[in-house]
């Protein structure tokens, strides 16, 4: 009797995780830098071998790496500039201009918009491909 029921809970335990296989074929976003496909996690520069096969979506995927990139030079340039006002102010190195930080300011503003833009087109690419899917 033991190994009866041994026996029919191995099959059913076989089925249960043959059929949750089969259903996993979409992109599930956690926080628009690491996804899942297929029971597997990927970052985003992994996502784009599965995107590439949906040129709709890799499209998008495209614009949202390249905002991606104006995203990193943007708030690299602003917080640079931001860095370099407070040590001078701090080393009383020479008169620290305002105007430094306030272009500093503004470029991370600058780059906060990108970051949006770049979420929403990862967005996009990742809904075109499951549309398609």
């Amino acid at each position: 009797m033991k190994y009866l029921f041994f026996i029919i809970f191995i099959i059913v335990n076989v089925q249960f995780v043959h059929s949750q296989n089969d259903k996993n074929y979409q992109i599930v976003t956690n926080d628009y830098e690491s996804f899942m496909y297929n029971g597997m996690e990927y970052e985003f520069k992994g996502l784009e071998n599965i995107i590439k096969s949906n040129q709709s979506a890799y499209s998008s995927y495209k614009k949202s790496k390249l905002n991606g990139a104006i995203t990193k030079i943007t708030a690299l340039l602003g917080g640079a500039l931001i860095g370099y006002s407070t040590v001078s102010l701090i080393r009383d190195y020479k008169k620290t201009d305002i105007l430094f930080m306030a272009s500093g300011a503004s470029l991370i503003g600058v780059s906060y918009v990108f970051h949006i833009r770049k979420n929403k087109k990862i967005k996009q690419s990742v809904s075109r491909f499951n549309k398609s899917e």
